[in-house]
């Protein structure tokens, strides 16, 4: 089973160690405002005095605020796979892929904030927003595909459409506030389950 860990981006050049290190405090601190706060209503400054940088620093690593907040994406997928890695899925691949659909929603719905900034980067025109986009689908279609270890690789990528497809609609319902996250939940579970019942 493939598995992805980094997307096709824009060319960038090689960061040295400690921009590495600049570079990582910025996306932090601009995580720890999305925590409390919505993309919206984040300013830029605000993200560059909690990393304790210069405004001038935070842009010599992300040309706009999209771009930024793009790598907080990339940077919370990662965290989904390090769950993945620490609690691994369990049971036979329809089980396991219930398991991770859980996961996800209950973490959207700790954080539905996370569900809106997706909305506002899917109609970005910034080219490194969107690259770091793609890494984003990237990463988490390589977790689904984890979940679905033994299964023949063309019906693993099938099978990861479907669900995924069904669950980002859903997703976008509930951020909208026209279906409840138990409507989710049962909604995406029920889809894996048809999925398999034909297998």
């Amino acid at each position: 089973m493939p598995r992805v860990t980094s997307a096709t981006s824009l060319e960038q050049p090689e960061l040295r160690t400690w921009q590495q290190a600049r570079r990582d405090q910025i996306v932090r601190a601009a995580l720890e405002l999305l925590e409390d706060g919505d993309y919206e209503t984040i300013p830029i400054r605000h993200v560059a005095e909690r990393s304790g940088f210069a405004l001038s620093t935070l842009y010599r690593y992300f040309d706009s605020k999209e771009q930024l907040y793009a790598a907080v994406q990339v940077e919370w997928a990662r965290s989904l796979q390090g769950n993945l890695q620490r609690k691994p899925l369990r049971g036979e691949p329809r089980d396991r892929l219930q398991q991770l659909v859980r996961r996800v929603v209950l973490a959207f719905e700790r954080r539905p904030q996370f569900l809106r900034l997706g909305t506002v980067l899917e109609n970005s025109d910034d080219a490194n927003a969107v690259a770091l986009t793609k890494e984003v689908a990237e990463r988490n279609t390589a977790s689904f595909l984890e979940a679905l270890p033994n299964l023949p690789e063309e019906v693993a990528l099938q099978i990861v459409f479907i669900v995924t497809s069904v669950l980002d609609r859903l997703l976008h319902r509930y951020a909208r506030g026209t279906a409840s996250i138990e409507e989710v939940l049962r909604s995406a579970e029920e889809t894996v389950d048809f999925v398999f019942r034909g297998m």
